[in-house]
């Protein structure tokens, strides 16, 4: 209970529970576990044969794997949260055109053309997934803590992922009935804007950090973390327009 209490009240431990739920949060907001459940019978909904859309999903799982396993190595290089900073926009432009192309009109000379184009945006959805939103949610979550609150936290967000995985993927097919799928997947659009924004506000930054780093990174305030990141922000924006060079 002691512990349970310090996710709260321990500013560097509460630092890290914040990060860790807003990033298990975020890999549920876009619609991942949608695109995987129901891949099948959203391809068929889009005018696909029962066989495209079993071998489109299949290849969308195969994708899945295979890029996956650079993150191996760009977690490490590339960074956490600059991996999913760089991932999100295009896996919300991608679920934001498949949206588009469900409200487009299908006769028999085009389905040929919607059957590329809805595979096309899928698969470029997963690519960018793979390496991001994929294997760094987990990995993230578990390393933010001290050894001694790390088991609590696997119990904890794999409950979370869980409960909130399960209430997407029930929800989806009555969003369908009520709305249709277009202006669902606009809806998962925007959430993958609003997780953008969360990953942007609450997540540290861990690459190539010790535990003992760590402490010294979620010990900072909240306002203290969003101003260094705005700082960077903004020095990224001044060196790409060239600002302040001599």
């Amino acid at each position: 209970l002691t512990k349970l209490v310090q996710l709260v009240t321990v500013p560097r431990i509460r630092h890290a529970t914040l990060a860790a739920h807003t990033v298990i949060i975020g890999q549920q907001l876009y619609g991942i576990n949608i695109i995987s459940f129901y891949s099948t019978s959203i391809f068929t909904a889009a005018s696909f044969t029962p066989l495209a859309a079993l071998l489109a999903s299949s290849s969308f799982s195969l994708l899945n794997f295979l890029f996956a396993v650079p993150a191996i190595w760009t977690m490490d290089s590339f960074g956490r949260r600059s991996l999913l900073l760089w991932t999100l926009p295009v896996m919300g432009l991608c679920i934001l055109l498949a949206g588009v192309s469900f409200t487009t009109t299908t006769t028999a000379t085009t389905v040929s053309a919607r059957f590329v184009l809805l595979a096309s945006i899928v698969y470029l959805f997963c690519i960018a997934y793979s390496p991001g939103m994929g294997p760094v949610p987990a990995a993230y979550s578990a390393e933010v803590f001290p050894l001694s609150h790390r088991e609590l936290r696997i119990s904890s967000t794999v409950s979370a992922t869980n409960v909130r995985a399960a209430a997407l993927s029930a929800s989806f097919p009555w969003l369908v009935g009520v709305a249709g799928k277009g202006p669902v997947f606009g809806l998962y659009a925007v959430l993958n804007v609003v997780a953008c924004v969360l990953v942007w506000v609450f997540i540290r930054e861990t690459r190539r950090k010790t535990l003992e780093e760590l402490d010294g990174v979620f010990k900072a305030g909240m306002g203290e973390s969003i101003k260094f990141e705005a700082r960077k922000l903004v020095n990224a924006v001044k060196m790409s327009l060239g600002i302040g060079r001599s």
